[in-house]
């Protein structure tokens, strides 16, 4: 099978080795850019699968480079997510209009990284299988104020809720919830990805809820929920 090419962008090093550490048991090849123009002339000569672009950079901007990348005929189909320290939705507008296809926040969470990577790439691999999963979820951005609602989906990143108590992106949440099988529940935090409201559906084939992405969970949660996932029958 052919590699996978990913262009890491950023003008701090450290951020990148970081990216780079995080993918460096996935079997694709790692590219790498300290500059907005160095990243686009990359982009026109490798034709990666996949960017991560920083948004601020001191020769310019992620969101210009991603404009032009969106802009040229040839590379417009190529996935960029840009990845912001910033909590204004200012600067996420500003990801939006660029034609980025998804952003994220430093500092960068492992789990969220590669979930996202494993998505625009189509990594096909039993540990990243969604299944339909029907479990009791609690929920909330304040412990004292869960409320119980169902999974209709899991996957070792994340879970998909219905519900018509909706939050807005990115709001951070505690999750609690039990495997079949299992003892003890599984406790951790969660970040909003996206929502599907009842009048606006972000996708069409999913109910109301929200779309969560597990942020922080301890090693031996992942390992529960991947041993469920390969042998429960689909």
């Amino acid at each position: 099978m052919e590699q996978k090419k990913i262009l890491l962008v950023d003008d701090i090093g450290l951020f990148i080795a970081m990216e780079k550490e995080y993918l460096r048991r996935e079997n694709c090849v790692l590219l790498s850019a300290r500059s907005a123009r160095e990243a686009l002339e990359k982009t026109k000569a490798e034709k990666p699968d996949l960017i991560f672009m920083d948004l601020y950079m001191p020769d310019g901007d992620g969101d210009e480079a991603c404009q032009a990348i969106k802009s040229d005929p040839e590379l417009r189909h190529i996935p960029v997510v840009m990845v912001t320290n910033s909590q204004d939705e200012k600067d996420q507008k500003r990801c939006q209009k660029a034609g980025c296809d998804d952003y994220i926040n430093k500092p960068i969470d492992r789990n969220i990284f590669l979930t996202t990577a494993y998505r625009f790439l189509k990594i096909a691999d039993e540990d990243i299988r969604r299944q339909k999963v029907n479990l009791n979820v609690l929920y909330g951005p304040d412990q004292d104020q869960m409320v119980q609602r169902r999974s209709i989906d899991l996957s070792p990143g994340g879970m998909f809720i219905e519900t018509d108590r909706l939050l807005r992106r990115d709001t951070e949440i505690h999750l609690e919830f039990t495997l079949p099988g299992a003892g003890e529940p599984i406790h951790c935090r969660g970040r909003v990805a996206w929502a599907n409201h009842k009048n606006w559906l972000h996708k069409a084939d999913a109910p109301p809820g929200l779309a969560v992405q597990f942020v922080d969970m301890p090693p031996s949660s992942q390992e529960m929920i991947r041993h469920f996932l390969r042998t429960s029958p689909e």
